[in-house]
């Protein structure tokens, strides 16, 4: 059988969220009024300048997933948010008038980040989306078909090509005037399977979904009426035609297990397979284990193993025969088994282990993509874009003075290395406004996968080729602030993140650490507030063996106290013993709080834990207390640094004279409420909703 099924066997961009790498680090801002009259569109004045009610929905909206989203939440949570966006805003104006934007570490990094970022998106917006679009809508539907095939190389002259297609043409006019399809293609079609008895016997290749099939033979597939022949199309086999005969509605997949019997001559059974399957059928029907039956007599061992399972078995399996996928296809219930089937590989119990649950587009998007990358027409389309970047903005190619550094040989550092420096730093090509050197297409030669060519001249066409290709992709994600509006809000939103960063680190965190003084004379007039509760103290003991543990925890029930227990236990030069000491306030769903259940000066059972034994003593408690300065430490330098990022951001308040209007905040998100509003009137006044 050609190869028209596809083998194969999951959207994700690194980008630094308004609210991951500003909002989260902002402290609440305050309002004030202005006898200035509000702007219509605005709901804050910073520095003079509105922020406008569109900018606020837009930033709003892509921090919590959407317009749709942002719709249900209240004027609260807006309130909230504008608070903390204008104090962010405030920072990142700051930080340009102390001149971080102009920092060589930080525009570096903005440029390593838009280097890594902007292809990738570029061909996920523009390549990879639509691609998964299509695939996901195919998948809603399973086409069947038959096919006949013309075999005809890709790079066959006119004269082969011409006559495959007037043969086939032929075979066509056969079956609009009523030759059966099945006939013509087992006696016509150059398609193995066509004589064959598996999938493919007869041209019928039964059903197929988005994914399955070389791309123009999907497009067919789809787009032919069913009862229809197509019109004669082109793949890299040759020529085909294809008759559809149904399509319908996708069938979910199923997750099966099953039980399988082979040939009497392949086991040392004397019944019969079919004595020996019958026999496994009553104990299932006796309410025996499916899986351990299975792991126990299954004689299909790699899935006995796994106590039968087969995994994810879809309707459009080509490989599946047809009695087993009727079988396990017919079955509804989840836990329910087949009667005893038969197919080319023996006697069958199939076993509906689950029910694939339908997916949305996003939910599927990770597998949907896993599965388009290994797909030929990503690069196809890929290709395509690049000769359409090439055509319009236009290419240059120095071919003479190519050639002529060459020297008749192809692109290859190896045979090369005695070009001059100057022709190695000539610009010999370009698109649009780029341009590369010959030493460019050399390095591009010697790191890209290009499909060999014997002839020296053609090889040094592709690898031209292919460059241009490449270039046209990085020009044309050059341009992505200027042509596509999310990624500039990306990079700008990223550039604010990394100016805030910049900004919080020098005034606010790497200061306050550094003041230790300060610190201190925190800590001290606020000593009261940094405190221990009441904590229970907990010993553990580990230990190489539990034997060694429970030697060591046994003197406890003779009245030695916990503090011998522990020098015993550092004492001990046999075994080799570690002992922590750790203080619980109350339980923290960690493997200490099995010392809260037991009595003071009691020991647990040793447990295995990371290769090795541990055990817990409940030591008492650790009556409540006042922390040392080294002990509050942390909580006085976070306390310490929202104390002085507050006092920063009431001097940026009043520097720039900002002013919220939070009575704008009502309007917010009219359009999409109003549409929201009316598809729940529609719903309401459905004929089926509405009482008589």
């Amino acid at each position: 059988m050609a190869n028209l099924f596809v083998r194969t066997p999951l959207r994700s961009f690194i980008v630094i969220a308004l609210t991951a790498a500003g909002l989260s680090l902002m402290g609440c801002g305050g309002s004030g009024m202005s006898s200035t009259p509000i702007p219509a569109d605005a709901v804050a004045r910073i520095a003079g300048q509105p922020l406008t009610t569109a900018e606020f929905e837009s930033r709003y909206a892509r921090s919590v997933g959407g317009r749709q989203q942002a719709i249900d939440d209240s004027l609260a949570e807006y309130q909230d948010f504008l608070n903390r966006y204008t104090d962010f805003r405030m920072k990142v104006l700051y930080a340009e008038e102390l001149g971080f934007g102009k920092d060589s570490t930080l525009l570096d990094e903005i440029d390593t980040y838009r280097k890594q970022l902007a292809r990738p998106y570029l061909l996920e917006r523009e390549i990879m989306e639509p691609i998964l679009r299509q695939l996901y809508d195919r998948r809603q539907q399973i086409v069947d078909a038959s096919h006949i095939l013309i075999r005809v190389a890709e790079d066959a002259p006119p004269a082969d090509t011409a006559k495959a297609y007037t043969v086939l043409m032929a075979i066509r006019d056969s079956v609009i005037n009523g030759v059966d399809f099945g006939d013509l293609a087992y006696r016509h079609s150059e398609d193995p399977s066509a004589r064959g008895a598996g999938p493919g016997s007869r041209g019928r290749l039964g059903y197929f979904s988005g994914g399955q099939m070389v791309e123009s033979f999907e497009n067919v597939g789809y787009s032919t009426p069913v009862g229809e022949v197509s019109p004669a199309f082109r793949t890299q086999f040759g020529y085909h035609i294809l008759q559809v005969h149904d399509r319908r509605e996708r069938v979910p997949d199923r997750f099966a297990s099953h039980i399988a019997v082979r040939d009497l001559a392949s086991t040392t059974e004397q019944a019969t397979p079919r004595e020996r399957i019958e026999a496994l059928r009553a104990r299932l029907l006796a309410g025996e284990d499916f899986r351990e039956l299975a792991k126990e007599k299954s004689e299909d061992t790699q899935s006995g193993a796994r106590g039968g399972q087969l995994g994810r078995v879809a309707f459009t399996t080509p490989q599946l025969p047809p009695s087993f996928k009727d079988a396990l296809f017919a079955l509804e219930k989840e836990g329910s088994f087949s009667d005893i089937i038969e197919t080319p590989y023996g006697l069958h119990i199939v076993r509906l282990d689950q029910i694939e649950v339908p997916q949305s587009f996003e939910e599927s998007y990770e597998e949907l993509k896993m599965t388009a990358s290994r797909l030929p027409r990503v690069r196809a389309a890929e290709d395509r874009m690049a000769m359409d970047i090439r055509q319009k903005q236009g290419v240059f190619v120095d071919s003479a003075s190519i050639l002529t550094t060459l020297g008749g040989r192809p692109f290859s550092a190896r045979d090369i290395l005695d070009t001059p420096e100057e022709d190695m730093k000539r610009l010999v090509i370009g698109v649009g406004e780029q341009r590369f050197s010959f030493g460019d297409i050399v390095t591009f030669a010697e790191t890209s996968n290009q499909p060999y060519v014997a002839d020296t001249l053609a090889r040094v066409h592709q690898t031209i080729d292919m460059f241009l290709n490449n270039a046209a992709l990085d020009y044309e994600a050059s341009l992505l602030e200027s042509t596509n509006e999310d990624f500039k809000n990306i990079m700008d939103e990223f550039r604010d993140g990394l100016l805030l960063f910049k900004l919080m680190e020098d005034s606010i965190w790497t200061a306050a650490a550094r003041d230790t003084a300060a610190l201190m004379a925190y800590h001290s007039a606020r000593v009261d507030s940094f405190s221990f509760p009441d904590r229970t103290r907990v010993v553990s003991i580990r230990a190489r063996s539990d034997s060694s543990l429970r030697a060591i925890t046994a003197h406890l029930s003779h009245g030695v106290p916990v503090s011998s227990i522990v020098d015993l236990a550092v004492m001990d030069t046999i075994n080799v013993v570690e002992v922590d000491t750790t203080y619980l306030a109350g339980p923290n769903n960690s493997m200490y709080d099995r010392a809260l259940g037991i009595p003071v000066g009691q020991a647990t059972d040793p447990i295995l834990n990371s290769g090795t034994f541990i055990a817990f003593i409940n030591a008492g408690t650790e009556p409540a207390r006042l922390k040392t300065f080294h002990e509050a430490r942390a909580e006085v330098l976070s306390a310490y640094q929202a104390v002085q990022e507050e006092k920063l951001l009431t001097r940026l308040r009043k520097k720039y004279a900002t002013r919220l209007y939070p009575d704008q905040l009502s309007g917010l998100f009219a359009e999409e409420k109003r549409r929201a509003a009316t598809a729940k009137l529609t719903d309401l006044t459905a004929p089926e909703n509405v009482n008589d």
